[in-house]
């Protein structure tokens, strides 16, 4: 599991720009719309080692993998 801070800003025409950081790594970003926060996402996944951008497809669902509605700690911090 990796935790990342997601922060979305409107701009004045309406579109969604945003930041987004690794917690663990305080790896930061800027994006400016959902497929670059999700290459990000994907990226800190294989440079933390926790899987290749194949494997992390699930990234982009909905609220992610939840594994029963609770989030648990990072690997990192068990």
């Amino acid at each position: 599991m990796s935790t990342f801070v997601v922060r979305f800003m409107r701009t004045a025409s309406g579109a969604f720009r945003g930041r987004v950081r690794h917690v663990r790594t305080g790896e930061e970003a800027a994006f400016s719309g959902p497929a670059d926060l999700v290459a990000f996402m994907e990226g800190m996944l294989v440079v933390t080692g926790l899987g290749s951008a194949s494997e992390a497809g699930d990234v982009a669902a909905p609220y992610g993998n939840r594994g029963g509605g609770k989030d648990g700690p990072d690997e990192e911090m068990a």
